[in-house]
């Protein structure tokens, strides 16, 4: 769905078929922007990489800081372009007090420092779109036409988490929403981990050389 066609069914939700009577499209825009933001918290819960996205920049002959992605909600990796094989090389994560007076290494390192990523040692070229950073990004919908980048099974609970914050600011209870939305995740839940790869449990075969039923037993009945 598109922000408009979501925000057309929580204006039904709502009880507010005709624009204006209570809330301003602007208002029900910066709702399901926040509802999209749950959504993405229970989604990301589900499975930790269903969204991901990839930002450049250009490194910088000695600098070891450089900023995160402004919409990163955290880091999946972090590499180096490589100029002889012009792939990205990852680098290895570390603590920041094991490598912050770090000058020379054969392994290139970063940690996770505030607002930076910090690589050590510095870079000896600046080299552009040299770093490039996979991380989990916070969704928004800009505009009308915006549709949010998770499956489309999960627009309705966007909506939803957008209700429920709608009710949260008026006397109406948000107690219906709330099951709705959680009846909806426990489903949506169990469908994302089957279509997100996720490992099959381990099924051990013991093999005894003793007791009932041991190979050795078996061979002398």
């Amino acid at each position: 769905m598109t922000r408009s066609q979501m925000r057309v069914l929580l204006k039904r939700r709502l009880n507010e078929p005709t624009a204006g009577d209570q809330w301003a499209n602007a208002e029900l825009n910066e709702l399901l922007n926040l509802g999209l933001q749950a959504t993405e918290t229970f989604l990301l819960a589900a499975d930790p990489e269903a969204v991901v996205r990839k930002s450049q920049c250009a490194t910088v002959t000695g600098q070891n800081e450089y900023g995160w992605p402004t919409d990163m909600l955290y880091e999946i990796e972090v590499s180096l372009l490589n100029a002889t094989s012009g792939a990205y090389d990852v680098v290895s994560k570390r603590p920041f007090a094991d490598i912050r007076d770090l000058t020379t290494s054969e392994t290139q390192c970063y940690a996770h420092w505030g607002r930076y990523c910090y690589l050590a040692p510095a870079p000896a070229a600046g080299v552009a779109a040299g770093l490039r950073i996979t991380h989990v990004p916070a969704l928004t919908m800009a505009d009308d036409t915006s549709v949010p980048k998770i499956p489309a099974q999960w627009h309705m609970m966007v909506v939803l988490n957008a209700q429920i914050l709608a009710l949260g600011e008026g006397a109406d209870s948000a107690k219906g929403p709330m099951a709705e939305r959680d009846s909806l995740y426990g489903q949506l839940q169990a469908v994302h981990r089957n279509s997100a790869a996720a490992p099959s449990p381990l099924e051990p075969s013991v093999v005894r050389d003793y007791g009932a039923g041991c190979q050795a037993d078996i061979g002398t009945r």
